[in-house]
């Protein structure tokens, strides 16, 4: 069962209109299943985009030894700097440009 943060979260609860304590069970509409699944799919992308970018650029450091790279940022041509810990071998990479492409391993 459901708790009322929960149905608020969900957007299935509206407030009626007439009272302020008074709610109302409405089902998901579809464009609001459909918006989120967008922005889901979206998300996603952006997230394969990054880690192909990183396990490409891990994959040429790792060969040519090298504890630290540049190299062309995929989405907004700036450069991305990485770095890979000599701790643990964890990769860390971030975009100079706006588009916010970063991850830390």
């Amino acid at each position: 069962m459901l708790s009322l943060t929960q149905f608020h979260l969900l957007g299935c609860l509206r407030q009626h209109a007439l009272s302020n304590t008074a709610y109302v069970f409405q089902s998901p509409l579809s464009f609001h299943v459909l918006e989120a699944t967008k922005k889901r799919e979206d998300f996603f992308a952006q997230f394969r985009d990054v880690i192909d970018t990183a396990v490409k650029l891990k994959k040429v450091m790792k060969k040519k030894g090298l504890s630290r790279a540049r190299c062309i940022c995929p989405r907004c041509g700036k450069h991305i700097h990485a770095s890979i810990s000599s701790y643990n071998g964890h990769m860390h990479m971030a975009c100079e440009g706006q588009c916010g492409m970063a991850m830390m391993e």
